[in-house]
């Protein structure tokens, strides 16, 4: 590609080229030539986890094949509602970018819902959905333990079509900024995706800044998971509030101005016990 030529410098057009400048500042870090700075992107820091936490979470991060899908219920336990419908999805693996596998070229991920034998289907909400021959990127976390074994579910899972990343629900992959991943959000999107090979090499230079190759060594092989294994849905958490002690009720619901007034003087005492003077004798 041939280099284009700046504009001639005038002060008329001054200001308008320090701001061109200032735009290209900000996108130059991995996005992708061609990609259309006015394209509607995701770039909140709160609403999907960086990539170096994803990468501090993952147990192991690899590109695979879907070679395989079985489905099969799960052992019930003392806490479970019973046997669940599970799908375990069989890997090729690739490429490794951290960690390891007990099977070396081969893993089995289990997602919570799947086929029954009766012929019914669960389908869990937010769960990934897998076919033979799909190429993935996969953050792999806590395999055989949770209902979904990728760091944030359907955000640890990046779909590779031809040489391109896009994320799970279809949107490609146009940049990584500030440890984000930049999205194209416009529907029927022509933006050309980041290839494999430069979402690899930004996984991979994360993983060097953050392990020594001893710790790197150290690391756990994730081992597959098999088909009918026991697992149990997580016990939901109490969200209900606290019990609140009520004044016991002497013939009425008023409280006493004695206690208001105590109530009061805690309150602007900041929380310290109010003392009383004794009376003057």
């Amino acid at each position: 590609m041939q280099p284009q030529a700046w504009p001639m410098v005038t002060n008329h057009n001054i200001w308008k080229l320090l701001l061109i400048i200032g735009l290209m500042n900000c996108t130059m870090e991995l996005v992708q030539p061609g990609w259309s700075n006015g394209a509607m992107t995701e770039f909140e820091p709160g609403s999907e986890k960086a990539l170096s936490q994803r990468v501090m979470e993952a147990e192991l991060i690899f590109s695979g094949t879907v070679e395989k899908l079985e489905y099969s219920l799960s052992q019930g336990t003392a806490d479970s509602q019973g046997a669940l419908p599970y799908t375990y999805v069989t890997y090729r693996i690739n490429h490794i970018m951290k960690g390891r596998s007990t099977n070396r070229d081969r893993l089995t991920l289990r997602f919570l819902g799947g086929r029954t034998p009766d012929g019914r289907y669960l389908e869990a909400s937010n769960m990934p959905q897998f076919e033979v021959n799909d190429r993935d990127l996969l953050f792999v976390v806590n395999n055989g333990g949770t209902d979904c074994p990728l760091v944030g579910c359907q955000s640890g899972r990046f779909r590779v079509v031809k040489k391109g990343v896009y994320a799970d629900d279809g949107r490609p992959v146009v940049g990584i900024n500030k440890g984000h991943f930049l999205y194209d959000n416009q529907v029927n999107s022509s933006s050309a995706p980041l290839t494999l090979e430069r979402v690899k090499e930004a996984i991979m230079e994360e993983v060097a800044r953050l392990y020594s190759p001893q710790e790197l060594q150290a690391f756990k092989p994730v081992q597959s998971a098999e088909p009918g294994m026991p697992a149990s849905l997580p016990t939901p958490q109490d969200e209900s509030p606290p019990n609140v002690m009520t004044p016991s009720k002497m013939g009425t619901d008023a409280i006493k101005e004695e206690d208001r007034l105590e109530s009061e003087a805690l309150k602007h005492n900041q929380g310290n016990p109010v003392l009383k003077k004794n009376p003057s004798r």
